[in-house]
């Protein structure tokens, strides 16, 4: 797999973040100045967190209420078997993919 680039490791990082800050429309990010992101020698994005900070406090308005919970429902006790999905054969998993997808 191809490392990320400067720019799609920033990208990333500010979806990321931007998710978990309750931005209730990725494609704001898009218009963001990202000039004060960068990638350091050590491969971490800086700033991120800082935009969204600043953007937060100066259009509150973009920012719903952060919630962590999906819309998925948790599985039932019969997909709990104590096996894990690296137990399975290759047909067992995708039987396994099958049904949860139906659900």
């Amino acid at each position: 797999m191809a490392e990320l680039t400067p720019k799609e490791q920033i990208e990333a990082e500010l979806k990321s973040l931007a998710t978990g800050a309750g931005l209730i429309d990725l494609d704001w990010l898009k218009l963001a100045d990202l000039s004060t992101v960068r990638v350091n020698e050590g491969g971490e994005v800086e700033g991120a967190t800082e935009l969204l900070q600043a953007l937060k406090q100066a259009k509150p308005y973009l920012f719903g209420a952060v919630s962590t919970s999906g819309t998925h429902r948790a599985p039932g006790p019969s997909v709990l078997t104590g096996r894990g999905a690296m137990d399975d054969t290759p047909e067992e998993w995708a039987a396994r993919k099958a049904a949860a997808l139906r659900r």
